[in-house]
This record gives structure tokens, sequence and C-alpha cells, in this order.
């Protein structure tokens, strides 16, 4: 009876750092600048809905941040030797979850029809039941360049058009002296945040080459905007043509997972 209790007792004490231990696992910087493209929407959505030209400009800065997270945490998770099985889950999840959204909040401003956001959904849930439905079968299915080609298009798809709003609400923006003070304020803020994040997470290497000439694509049209009257254009259609390209690719890369997925269950044969 003693030692049973005694038994009972150790098992209770070396069980109890078992959560602060999955904690640990689970709330590791890069989890959690996979997690800030999740934070960002709910701030990001009513922005773009807003539509005021200074609430896209802040939809824009927050968009940029959300991609910026999406790039660096694989390598911030390598760098401080925190990769894990549940960032290899969240990671994919966050990208997914992130641009559908941002592709309905586009169906909700009428910039693109429904047809190209049903493509973006069926492809990622078609992808995740086709790698569920490999592991259960003892096969793993790897990331594909379609899958990669896919996310940089979704990226630029996602990003430009907001920009293009922005650009085309120029005359609205910088009417006034305070409106201009206020937009470089907002850019400036966004500039400084941004390379705070860069250097506290220690970019080196390709990493910073690769966030500084981003940074340098993101700035440099807003200043040519502040600078100089920029012509009209039909915003509108770029933005259609630009999410299509997208999803057109899209579609293409659900074929190829697809013949991909049919070939590693050995059902070609």
């Amino acid at each position: 009876m003693l030692s049973t209790s005694v038994q009972a007792r150790e098992v209770g004490v070396n069980s109890e750092p078992t959560i602060p231990a999955a904690q640990s696992k689970l709330l590791t910087a890069p989890n959690l600048v996979t997690a800030l493209r999740l934070l960002l929407l709910p701030l990001i959505v009513p922005f773009l809905l807003h539509g005021a030209p200074f609430f896209l400009l802040s939809a824009f800065v927050l968009l940029c941040f959300a991609e910026l997270s999406d790039i660096t945490d694989g390598y911030i998770a390598r760098d401080r030797g925190e990769v894990s099985k549940i960032g290899k889950l969240l990671d994919p999840l966050a990208d997914s979850i992130t641009r559908v959204v941002i592709f309905m909040t586009f169906l909700a401003m009428d910039l693109i029809p429904f047809w190209m956001v049903l493509v973006f959904f069926l492809r990622d849930i078609s992808i995740a039941y086709y790698r569920a439905f490999a592991a259960s079968e003892g096969f793993v299915m790897g990331a594909r360049l379609s899958g990669k080609v896919k996310g940089a298009l979704q990226s630029v798809a996602s990003l430009v058009p907001v920009l293009l709003l922005v650009i085309a609400s120029q005359k609205e923006f910088l009417a006034t002296a305070e409106s201009k003070q206020l937009y470089l304020w907002i850019i400036g803020g966004g500039s400084v945040a941004y390379w705070s994040y860069c250097f506290y997470f220690r970019f080196r290497g390709g990493m910073l080459v690769l966030t500084g000439g981003l940074f340098l694509l993101g700035l440099a049209p807003l200043l040519v905007m502040y600078w100089y009257t920029v012509p009209d254009f039909d915003e509108m259609a770029w933005i259609y043509w630009l999410v299509l390209g997208a999803a057109v690719y899209t579609a293409y890369s659900l074929v190829d997972y697809t013949i991909g997925f049919v070939q590693a269950m050995g059902w070609d044969e």
C-alpha cells in the first residue's frame, strides 16, 4: 500500500512539467511570428472594407508585415534551433487562412469574382486532405515547385491590389499639408517597425538582402506617389488581371498536386 501510494505521488510529480513543456514548445519565437499573420487579420480586414485612403495605406503596411512573417518564420526557426512539428503545421495553416481571408475581403469589396476565391479555397483544402490521407497510408507528400510558385503569386496578388488602391487615391490622400504629414508618419512608423523586426532577429546574409530588397520594393512606389503625380489608370482592371493570374496558376497547382498524390498512392499503375 505504501509503495503504491509513493509510486502514485511520483507519477503525479513527474507528470506536472508536461504542461509547461508543451507551452514552451508552442510559444517559441518562430511560432509567434507565424501567429502574427492571423493576429493582424482583425485589423487588416476592417481597414480594407473601410476604404478610406489612410485605412488602405495602414492595411498595406500591415499586409507587408504579414508577408514578412511568412518569409522569415522558417529562417528564424532554423537560426534559433527551434524547428518543431507544431511550427511545420502552423505555417501552411496560417498561410492558407490569411490569404483566403484577404481574397474573401477583395470579394466583399467587389474587386474580384466569387469563382477566384473558390479556386484559392478548394486548392488549399484539397492539398490538406491529400497530405492527411497520404500520411494515414504511411506516405509523405513533400512540397512541390508549383506550390512555392503559387505562394509567391498569391502573395503578390494580395499585396499589390491594396497598393494600387492606395496609389489610385493619391489626389484625395495628399490634398492637404496635414494629410501629407500623416502619410509620412504612417510610412515612417512602418519602416521603423520593419527594420526593428529585422534587427531584433539578427537577419544576415541572404535573408537580410531579401528583406532589404522587399522593403525597397514596397517603399519606392509610396515615395514616388508622394513626390510625383501618378497618371490616372484603371486600378480595377489591373487588380482583376493580377488576381486572375494567381487564380489560374493556383488551379494548375491543384492539378499538379493531384497528379503527385495519385502517383504517391500508386494509383497510376
